[in-house]
């Protein structure tokens, strides 16, 4: 990992830290849940990037989606990481670059502040 990358990791924690005394000083949920979509949205576009400049670009159509608290629009200052990826492929030819890029993705939302799912039901784990 590049030192770079560190520093924006420890950027985007302080980002995190700041969304959750946000959420103590009794932040709206609404903008709660407007600041939470925008740090995911940022890590995904940051893990995707990332990946695209080692393996290219995706090789089929894929969606990210989210599910748990995310997927119902009420996080918290505590949600942890629910999501995965769906991609047009039926011979698993392109399996490695999505599992890469899931990985990716739940790297990024855990330095940005967001634990794992205890239940592992994140992009990153083989379904």
């Amino acid at each position: 990992m590049s030192v770079s990358k560190k520093v924006s990791f420890i950027e985007d924690e302080h980002r995190h830290e700041d969304l959750r005394q946000s959420a103590l000083n009794e932040v709206k949920p609404s903008k709660l849940q407007d600041i939470h979509e925008r740090m995911m949205e940022h890590a995904v576009c940051r893990a995707l990037k990332t990946v695209e400049s080692e393996w290219g670009s995706p090789p089929a159509h894929f969606a990210f989606f989210v599910m748990g608290s995310a997927g119902r629009l009420e996080q918290s200052y505590y949600s942890d990481q629910d999501h995965g990826i769906v991609y047009d492929d039926d011979s698993n030819e392109f399996e490695d670059y999505f599992m890469r890029l899931g990985g990716e993705i739940t790297s990024e939302l855990k330095a940005a502040g967001y634990e794992e799912c205890d239940g592992k039901v994140m992009a990153s784990t083989k379904r």
